[in-house]
């Protein structure tokens, strides 16, 4: 009898592994990339069909985030200003054309490295350190002969920062007019001063009585002269 009782729950045992090896083999054969295409149990259908709606779901929101993307790259690999975006940490999330030709990198190979093995120079790396602090920060970096503004931002989400935003501005031509300007003042004041000078001097010793008068002719002579330098 004990014989008999074991030789049926074998035999019952196999049977219930045959028979749970059916039953979970088309829930294992169901593809999750088209859950709707798979031949499975009626039971099954409203998870097949929740299934789709989420794939739609997650197709519809990567396409949405591949056309920012796009839409982010074509801006900013068309921008003349350099862009770098960084994590909290300082490694390069992303960077355009223009700033890996400011830095002599190539763009593609510089992505999670920390922005200090890019450029090691103490006007990016103290932008950089006070961004990450969380505070704006502008200097002047120099490289090859031209001057670029540096302006390092912090981005927050609410509270929380995720990262900063490096801009560099090519402002050669900025700082050369400025100079320019601040010598043609220079040498505008000098050419006023000059003639000024001798105009005050000549009425002052006209005014005081000190010339005499058949000085006066010559005096006025000096000073028409010199305002027709003024006028000119």
């Amino acid at each position: 009898l004990v014989v008999i009782i074991l030789v049926v729950a074998l035999l019952s045992l196999l049977i219930a592994r045959q028979m749970s090896r059916r039953i979970v083999a088309p829930i294992n054969a169901i593809d999750p990339g088209a859950p709707l295409e798979n031949e499975a149990y009626d039971e099954l259908a409203p998870l097949l069909l929740r299934m789709e709606r989420q794939n739609r779901k997650i197709r519809e929101q990567m396409a949405v985030l591949s056309e920012k993307q796009t839409e982010f790259a074509a801006v900013t690999e068309n921008m003349r200003e350099g862009l770098v975006v960084l994590d909290t940490r300082g490694a390069i999330l992303t960077m355009n054309n223009s700033a890996a030709g400011i830095f002599g990198r190539d763009a593609a190979g510089c992505a999670g490295r920390h922005i200090l093995s890019v450029d090691r120079s103490l006007a990016l790396q103290s932008a950089v350190e006070k961004a990450l602090q969380g505070r704006n920060e502008e200097s002047l970096l120099e490289r090859h002969g031209r001057s670029y503004q540096l302006l390092a931002s912090p981005v927050f989400a609410g509270n929380e920062m995720k990262g900063v935003v490096l801009l560099v501005l090519d402002v050669t031509d900025k700082l050369n007019a400025e100079r320019s300007r601040r010598e043609f003042t220079a040498n505008v004041s000098h050419e006023l001063k000059t003639p000024l000078t001798s105009i005050s001097g000549y009425a002052e010793i006209m005014r005081n009585g000190v010339a005499q008068f058949e000085d006066m002719r010559d005096f006025a002579s000096r000073i028409y002269g010199e305002t027709n330098r003024l006028i000119a």
